[in-house]
């Protein structure tokens, strides 16, 4: 199973983001680097996992960048932004939200009620993080 279905959408990332989603001591983090041996500039964003060593802050994610600019060779670290795991979001949520599944769609419920309470998305995650930009914007969290 490729990384990124494990993980929010880079579209919803940046949403999260400017939302207020917290940076730090995320698991994945959505990486864009600028690629410098080509003409025009091209930027490439990657999902890169975290140490588990030590909590990722934004110090951190600029020394990874660096880290991967030596590897990679001709790119160069532009920004980086958390890409939440559905289990991540759900303890930004508060309690007694589940997601459940209707063929290729995910929706949200609390325990209370068998009603969605979330547009349906393609993944867990994706569907939470809508969930949790809607509370937010209704100052619910």
């Amino acid at each position: 199973m490729p990384l990124h279905s494990h993980t929010t959408s880079l579209e919803l990332s940046v949403a999260l983001r400017d939302a207020g989603w917290p940076q730090e001591e995320s698991t994945f983090y959505w990486v864009n680097f600028q690629n410098t041996r080509s003409t025009p500039l091209k930027l490439a964003w990657r999902l890169v996992r975290a140490e588990e060593s030590h909590a990722f802050t934004v110090a951190a994610t600029e020394e990874l960048g660096r880290k991967l600019e030596e590897m990679v060779g001709g790119t160069e670290w532009v920004e980086s932004i958390a890409s939440p795991l559905a289990s991540e979001i759900l303890m930004g949520l508060p309690d007694g939200y589940m997601t459940y599944r209707i063929g290729s769609s995910w929706f949200i419920r609390t325990n209370e009620e068998k009603v969605p309470v979330a547009v349906a998305m393609d993944t867990p995650q994706n569907a939470l993080g809508k969930l949790w930009l809607f509370m937010k914007k209704e100052a619910l969290i």
